[in-house]
């Protein structure tokens, strides 16, 4: 998929699925607009079985800056993500950055992935 966006131009074919937090992290800061961004997410992190964001960073997030872009990226993102928010809810320190973030963006996220769904507990216990 080629996202064009605010100048920037990504032909996301030429990207690999990440393999470390490190890699993931390296290719989203350089990225520079929203849509760029969510299409790494959802057609590079999500789609993958083995290098989802969990199992990128199976301690938790190091960094606070990149859960909360990722939180920016969903919210400004035109459809919710719900395999994205399921695994994002799965990272260990979520539930203790979602603290430090503004409340109602994740509430936005959350809402905008599941609509009027029921949203599972694991998503209402780390991200709401």
């Amino acid at each position: 998929k080629v996202v064009k966006e605010e100048g920037e131009v990504v032909d996301l074919s030429k990207v690999k699925a990440p393999k470390t937090a490190t890699e993931f992290e390296l290719v989203w800061r350089s990225l520079k607009s929203t849509a760029s961004k969510v299409a790494y997410l959802t057609e590079k992190v999500g789609q993958s079985k083995k290098y989802k964001l969990s199992k990128l960073y199976p301690s938790g997030f190091q960094d606070a800056v990149v859960f909360e872009g990722i939180l920016s990226a969903l919210d400004s993102s035109m459809k919710g993500e719900k395999e994205i928010v399921e695994d994002l809810a799965k990272v260990k320190n979520v539930d203790m950055l979602c603290m430090m973030v503004e409340k109602g963006t994740v509430k936005r996220v959350v809402e905008k992935a599941y609509g009027d769904g029921k949203v599972p507990a694991a998503v209402k216990k780390n991200l709401v």
